[in-house]
């Protein structure tokens, strides 16, 4: 259950580790990104956890519990879609890729859009973004989450990779 977050702004590792992944696509950006439906994950396992501290009493047990809860709740959702919490999301000239992530390497591809028949949408929320990637022609879309906050982890690599799609 821990992705550890040592890399998260470093661009240059983050770039290598998925075109070691990709093989010789080349990769112009890469960040790490989640899922956008595991905000909803996490509100919902936080809730339950929270709660169940409460039952011990103490601001301290409610505070663990809903931390807890959430990230189990997140683990649980991504593993049952075939997937890690964190992803890369990596672009190349031809395509986005987002991969699984463990921590330290990139790993399978996850999904893959083609930029020649990509849409994209934005919605900026405090110190995050969610994007969703639409294939115009087959209508399959995906949403993910990243940081824009001066204190986020990963900014960067995401701004980069929000650079890269010509989104800012």
């Amino acid at each position: 259950m821990g992705y550890g977050y040592t890399h998260y702004n470093d661009e240059v590792f983050l770039v290598a580790a998925a075109r070691d992944a990709l093989g010789a696509e080349d990769v112009i950006a890469a960040g790490i990104f989640s899922w956008a439906g595991l905000s909803a994950a996490y509100a919902a396992g936080g809730t339950l956890g929270g709660s169940a501290g409460a039952v011990a009493g103490s601001a301290v047990t409610t505070g663990l519990g809903a931390a807890v809860g959430g990230r189990l709740a997140a683990e649980g959702t991504a593993a049952a879609r075939g997937e890690t919490v964190p992803l890369v999301v990596a672009v190349s000239a031809d395509a986005v890729h987002l991969l699984d992530w463990d921590g330290e390497a990139a790993g399978p591809e996850v999904r893959r859009f083609d930029r020649a028949r990509l849409d994209t949408e934005v919605h900026r929320l405090g110190a995050s973004f969610f994007v969703t990637l639409t294939d115009r022609e087959t209508g399959e879309h995906y949403s993910v989450h990243g940081a824009k906050g001066p204190l986020a982890r990963g900014r960067r690599p995401d701004h980069s990779v929000m650079v890269a799609l010509g989104l800012a």
